[in-house]
């Protein structure tokens, strides 16, 4: 998985964990900013933080990680996407 595509699927999941019925809701991307700050070297571990939850849109913060050669892990690339939310019963 890119970079890119693992921003964008740990911020998504990151705002189903704010959801009441995270199963039954679907979620789609709306706007993805990534800033790449340096070549990954190894395998690459997402963290995202949901910055808010609204009825309809949110957004998350994600920071990527990955591992350099002589065992160090470092920030690779962060980046902010924003979700459209669609609540199973809302619509």
């Amino acid at each position: 998985m890119c970079i890119r595509d693992s921003i964008d699927t740990a911020g998504g999941l990151a705002l189903r964990t704010e959801l009441e019925r995270p199963v039954d809701s679907s979620i789609a991307t709306i706007n993805l900013n990534v800033n790449y700050l340096r070549p990954a070297t190894g395998d690459l571990t997402a963290t995202a933080n949901v910055v808010r939850v609204g009825g309809t849109v949110g957004v998350s913060e994600v920071i990527v990680e990955s591992t350099t050669p002589d065992g160090e892990t470092v920030e690779v690339a962060t980046g902010q996407g924003s979700y459209r939310v669609f609540r199973q019963g809302w619509d």
